[in-house]
């Protein structure tokens, strides 16, 4: 139950994204084959800054594994892997919770 707790409090707000996150990162996964994901609600922060934060976890996290990551945009990663018909890219976006770019 401690550890719980503990998890909680480090990880701030959790999916799913609840009124008291006031940042959400936003997830996409494309590949020539078809294999999409549209985009989805990964987790929920409270302040933009832990929203940034996973930003970076994820570049590294992404770098490590082989992925070309861009900083796209402001708050906005983009990470290419592969070639030609066999190109995947993911797409990381932290934006104002009650921003729904999933429609």
């Amino acid at each position: 139950m401690r550890t719980m707790l503990v998890l909680v409090l480090v990880l701030g707000c959790t999916v799913p994204v609840g009124a008291e996150c006031a940042w959400v990162v936003w997830h996409a996964y494309h590949s020539v084959n078809g294999a999409d994901q549209n985009p989805y609600a990964l987790t929920g922060y409270s302040s933009m800054e832990a929203c940034e934060e996973r930003l970076r976890f994820e570049y590294g996290r992404l770098t490590r594994g082989g992925w070309t990551v861009k900083y796209a945009e402001e708050r906005t990663l983009a990470a290419f892997k592969g070639k030609g018909e066999a190109i995947k890219t993911e797409h990381y976006r932290c934006l104002p919770a009650g921003v729904d770019v999933s429609k």
